[in-house]
C-alpha cells in the first residue's frame, strides 16, 4: 500500500474486486493441453490476508498499521492467449484471394506481421533461404545440398511479385542476396526483406510544393 499510497486495505480490495468483475472471453484451443477455452473469465485472481503484528513491550499498536498479505495472479488461460502471445496480425482476404501462386498466401503472412510494427522498431525479415523454404512448405526444402538458386526462382521471386501487385496495405523491398565467399559452396546469406506500410492517409501529390513535397516524400522513403 505504500507504493500505491494509499492507507485503507478496503480501498485496494475494492478495486481488485472490479479488476476482477471485468470478464474477457478467448475462443482458443490449447495445444498442450488440446482443450478449447470458450468460457469468460475475469481479469485477476487474487487473495489478501492480514498477519498478527508482533508487538513488543515497547511498541505503541494504536500507531501500528495492521501487517497484510496481497497474492494474485492471471488466470492460466489469459496467461496463454496474452501473456505470452505469438506474433499476429490482421490479413487482407481481398489481397488473398489475387494469389494464383502456390506459396504467395504463406510469404505475405509472414511479411503483413512486420507491417503493423511501429516504425522505430521495425526491423526487416532476415531468413535463410532454406529456413523460408520450410516455412513455406516447398516440396525440396529438405533435400540435400539445398538449392538456394532454385528457390528464388520458382519460390521467392513470383510469391515477390505478386504480393507487389495484389498488396495495398504494404509494398516489398528484397535487398539482392550475397554469397559467402568463405564457406564451401560459397551459400547464400540470409534473405532481407523491408517491409513497407503505404501512406494511403497523405494527401496528393500535386497539393504538395517546395520543401513540404520534399519532406513528405522524404518521411515515406
Amino acid at each position: 500500500m505504500d507504493y500505491l499510497g494509499i492507507e485503507s486495505v478496503d480501498r485496494l480490495v475494492n478495486s481488485l474486486a472490479r479488476i476482477r468483475s471485468t470478464l474477457v472471453q478467448f475462443d482458443f484451443r490449447d495445444i498442450e493441453s488440446k482443450r478449447r477455452h470458450r468460457r469468460p473469465v475475469g481479469l485477476i485472481n487474487f487473495q489478501i490476508k492480514s498477519l498478527p503484528a508482533k508487538i513488543s513491550k515497547d511498541s505503541k499498536p494504536q500507531n501500528e498499521r495492521e501487517p497484510w498479505i496481497l497474492k494474485f495472479a492471471l488466470p492460466s488461460v489469459l496467461k496463454t492467449a496474452y501473456s505470452l502471445p505469438k506474433a499476429y496480425t490482421w490479413v487482407n482476404l481481398n489481397s488473398i484471394s489475387q494469389f494464383q501462386h502456390k506459396y504467395t498466401n504463406g510469404f505475405y503472412q509472414l511479411l503483413a506481421v512486420k507491417a503493423g510494427h511501429d516504425l522505430w522498431c521495425r526491423e526487416p525479415v532476415e531468413i535463410s533461404a532454406q529456413d523460408l523454404a520450410i516455412k513455406l512448405g516447398w516440396s525440396h526444402a529438405m533435400v540435400k545440398p539445398f538449392n538456394s538458386a532454385l528457390f528464388l526462382e520458382r519460390v521467392v521471386r513470383p510469391a515477390l511479385e505478386e504480393v507487389q501487385n495484389c498488396v495495398d496495405d504494404f509494398s516489398v523491398e528484397f535487398e539482392k542476396p550475397t554469397r559467402d565467399l568463405s564457406k564451401h559452396g560459397r551459400p547464400l546469406n540470409d534473405l532481407t526483406f523491408w517491409v513497407l506500410p503505404k501512406a494511403t492517409y497523405l494527401m496528393q501529390s500535386a497539393s504538395l510544393k517546395g520543401r513540404r513535397r520534399q519532406r513528405v516524400g522524404t518521411q515515406m522513403r
